[in-house]
């Protein structure tokens, strides 16, 4: 011990000139700056920014000090470089720790010395002297980087037994992290937004801290051991391969994650069912920071097939209206990523490039080409009143006539979305309806939340009671000069078009109301609400506005019940005609059907974790992960 410490002070004595000029030096240039920000007044009067000039010192100096000590601490002054030092008996040990014992004392004595100098620069400008307390809250402030600046040092120390000259060491130990930081940083890049998702080890930063000082052992130890600066950069940079393994296994074990994720230990979020109820198109989801994995999943078999698709965007067909849901019911999907599209078909997995604004328009094959119009018409979610096809090709709607002919009506770009037996436009602040019955325009007296059906539109509108917000709604006739009021319908929100000749709305907890325009009559009818009757019930409809509603095998429509607090689901369908509903399944999660079966069974996602199906009976079987 008392050789180490004879090494300790002969370090010391080897440095202290260097080291006291370097902190002096630091000292003179960050005081004089200081001072000429302080004299053109930019400088508040609090506290809080004298303990900021204070960590300036703290932070600057004493770790700027150090860094240049561990960059010095490699060479000796005494004889031909290092030669003496590597062939006393003994000496690499104790002359390692000596140096390694130098730095742990300089590195609090140079804080404070850092301290120090910055409250008599506080005093000598006429400010209070700063609490510790207060210094202390600044440090959490700058603690990333002072952090960071500390964890660099055991490699600057490691370093300069590489060098000749080690005061070059504080250069090559920026070049060597540089070039592991672009290293991680390559591998990031393989895998976009990753970083988002990652959750630094605990043990990440105390490792990286202690194998700078394994390394530096290593190098001097071993290396120079009958050996020169080249054995210890060699043995050295085979020590930083090694220590650098767990790190590398760390990061490479996430970004086979982040390709190859665990399929059986996944959040979900399923896109749709094709409509013979063969396939489903979920996005997998292992990490929520990372990008979904797109699976298309067997729904009779449960077998699953990652597809090569990740930062990409699903949607429907070429059509503002048409979205995901339809596109997988009609077997195919559109998705984008980047500057590139490509038509997947669902049954077989064949994809095709997609013309987009950025590339030549590639051709798609007679028959692929025929399929995807013919799907982008069956696919659509709108309907006219007589039950014809209506549909988008781009920005035309195709209106089909009795005759079998197809009618054109060219549609203002913008945002459109169905509203039953019509569309709402709006291409810049005014909303515009198309009736696809009338086949004509009304403007003026239609809004986002209209409705069309059999040639009558419908607008909700709002009056507010003290904080409260009511909606109402009016109807709109041909011909008519003022909107007719609706009282029956008064705080009812619309669900969607019952059958084709009316209209769902929910008043309340368990007020679900038919109105038939034909008659104006509204039919009343009890939601059975009575599973958490201490709980607020929430109606959560599956439709759209349009005439595609999720149906049953007996043509019943389906509604999803939910309570406040609870995850508890309950769906009930009910029939426009009989005016009855009835519950159809009670399920203890959150669960939304993806498809009716012609035997009464339902496949849905339950709890964006499973995909089930529950038979006519009621039995619930897991489909997709596979239950282990």
């Amino acid at each position: 011990m008392s050789l180490v410490w004879h090494w300790t002070v002969k370090e010391w004595r080897a440095q202290r000139l260097l080291l006291g000029g370097y902190a002096a030096m630091i000292l003179a240039t960050l005081a004089t700056v200081l001072t000429i920000v302080h004299l053109r007044g930019s400088l508040s009067s609090t506290g809080g920014n004298g303990a900021g000039f204070v960590l300036l010192f703290l932070g600057i100096t004493a770790v700027g000090s150090v860094l240049a000590a561990s960059a010095t601490v490699g060479s000796e002054v005494v004889g031909r470089d290092d030669a003496l030092w590597r062939r006393l008996p003994h000496g690499l040990r104790a002359g390692f720790a000596g140096k390694l014992v130098l730095q742990v004392l300089l590195l609090p004595a140079l804080m404070l010395v850092g301290a120090l100098a910055g409250e008599i620069w506080l005093v000598a400008i006429g400010r209070a002297a700063v609490a510790p307390e207060a210094v202390w809250r600044e440090l959490l402030t700058f603690g990333e980087p002072f952090g960071y600046s500390l964890l660099a040092l055991p490699w600057v120390f490691a370093v300069s037994f590489w060098l000749p000259k080690a005061r070059l060491a504080l250069a090559a130990a920026l070049l060597l992290i540089t070039a592991l930081g672009m290293a991680t940083i390559g591998i990031l890049k393989t895998s976009p937004g990753i970083e988002r998702g990652l959750q630094l080890p605990p043990w990440l930063w105390p490792w990286l801290c202690s194998s700078g000082l394994v390394v530096a052992a290593v190098s001097c130890l071993c290396g120079r051991r009958g050996g020169y600066h080249r054995r210890s950069a060699l043995l050295g940079g085979f020590a930083t391969i090694l220590v650098m393994l767990p790190p590398a296994g760390w990061l490479g074990f996430n970004v086979y994650q982040y390709w190859y994720p665990d399929l059986s230990r996944v959040n979900l979020d399923a896109i749709g069912a094709t409509a013979d109820g063969r396939f489903a198109m979920v996005h997998a989801v292992s990490n929520h920071a990372w990008p979904s994995v797109l699976v298309r999943v067997d729904l009779r078999s449960g077998e699953h097939v990652p597809l090569p698709f990740r930062n990409a965007f699903v949607d429907g067909f070429d059509s503002p209206l048409a979205d995901a849901q339809d596109a997988v019911r009609a077997g195919l999907l559109t998705i984008r990523g980047g500057k590139s599209a490509w038509l997947l078909s669902i049954d077989d997995l064949q994809t095709h490039a997609l013309p987009t604004n950025n590339g030549p328009a590639p051709s798609l094959p007679a028959a692929v080409a025929d399929r995807w119009q013919q799907a982008s018409r069956t696919a659509s979610s709108l309907r006219q009143p007589d039950g014809r096809a209506a549909w988008f090709e781009q920005s035309t709607l195709c209106l089909e006539n009795p005759d079998g002919s197809v009618e054109r009506v060219q549609i203002p770009g913008g945002p459109a979305w169905p509203v039953g037996h019509g569309i709402v436009v709006c291409p810049g602040n005014e909303f515009s309806g198309f009736d696809l019955g009338m086949r004509q325009w009304t403007e003026g007296r239609v809004n986002q939340h209209s409705r069309c059906v059999a040639s009558r539109w419908f607008t909700r509108a709002v009056e507010r009671q003290g904080n409260a917000v009511i909606p109402v709604w009016r109807e709109h006739q041909v011909g008519q000069t003022l909107p007719r009021e609706l009282p029956q319908l008064r705080n009812a929100e619309c669900l969607g078009l019952a059958g084709n000749a009316g209209l769902w709305f929910v008043r309340g907890d368990a007020e679900l109301l038919l109105y038939e325009p034909a008659t104006d009559t509204v039919t009343t009818i009890a939601l059975p609400t009575d599973r958490h009757p201490d709980r607020s019930c929430m109606v959560a409809d599956d439709f759209t506005t349009t005439s595609e509603l999720t149906t049953d095998h007996r043509g019943r429509q389906l509604l999803h019940l939910h309570w406040l607090g609870k995850t508890s689901t309950r769906i009930v369908a009910i029939d426009h005609r009989t005016r009855t509903c009835a519950v159809v399944l009670d399920a203890d999660l959150l669960t939304r059907v993806l498809h009716c079966e012609p035997d009464g069974g339902l496949v849905a996602d339950e709890d964006h974790r499973f995909l089930v199906r529950y038979d006519a009976a009621g039995v619930r079987s897991q489909i997709w992960p596979r239950a282990r």
